[in-house]
């Protein structure tokens, strides 16, 4: 194994961060520790499709009046195929 050339300055950096490190100090981040972070951007992603599909099946079309100002009690008008 090769040595390191580190300089000095480096070394002397190194140590005195070493040794103000403290045990609750923030760590490297594992893996582990995002499998919550992708199963809630996954949960929203499915949220989202079963949103988008729910108003696009749901889709009447244009009607020639808002639901708000129709007068009438019938059912609303569906599109005609």
């Amino acid at each position: 194994m090769q040595e390191k050339d580190i300089s000095p300055r480096v070394e002397r950096l190194n140590r005195a961060a070493a040794a103000e490190k403290r045990p609750d100090d923030p760590h490297a981040v594992e893996p582990r520790d995002s499998k919550s972070l992708i199963f809630m951007a996954i949960a929203a992603l499915g949220v989202a499709v079963v949103a988008g599909t729910l108003m696009w099946v749901n889709n009447d079309g244009p009607r020639q009046q808002p639901i708000a100002e129709q007068t009438n009690l019938e059912a609303p008008q569906t599109r005609q195929q």
